[in-house]
């Protein structure tokens, strides 16, 4: 994926300021290191995972900073946007799997609560929701 959206950020570099560019670049030589297997799977691992999420956030933060809101950032959001659709619902799949669920169950209100956390949903839930909203009718 990194390798795609390299060619892909060159294609378009007319259309990318030069800090997207270079943090594009510069996640592709994360990963393009010749002994990447060696150190992900050795006791470097935590720092090459943390060099990997480290430029991915510095990536999302050049580009909210310094991209024009035109075309190219309606583009790249929108592939943000279906990103993350993709991984919720691979999330849910997975959550729900693991157990028989009902719904409409009361008990299962804190298996929707656990998976709400972890795709970052609970809180804006917590905002929508009135109190008491809690059983089906």
């Amino acid at each position: 994926m990194v390798t795609r959206a390299r060619e892909n950020a060159r294609g378009v570099q007319d259309n990318i300021t030069k800090e997207v560019w270079e943090k594009v670049n510069q996640a592709y030589h994360i990963i393009t290191q010749p002994d990447l297997i060696e150190l992900v799977t050795g006791p470097r691992a935590l720092e090459i995972i943390d060099q990997l999420e480290q430029s991915n956030t510095l990536f999302y933060g050049v580009t909210d900073s310094t991209m024009p809101r035109g075309l190219g950032w309606n583009f790249m959001n929108l592939g943000k946007f279906i990103e993350r659709a993709i991984l919720s619902i691979d999330v849910l799949n997975a959550h729900f799997a693991k157990f028989d669920h009902q719904l409409d169950q009361p008990q299962d209100l804190l298996y929707w609560k656990h998976l709400l956390i972890s795709l970052s949903g609970y809180e804006l839930y917590l905002k929508n929701t009135h109190a008491g909203n809690t059983t089906s009718t």
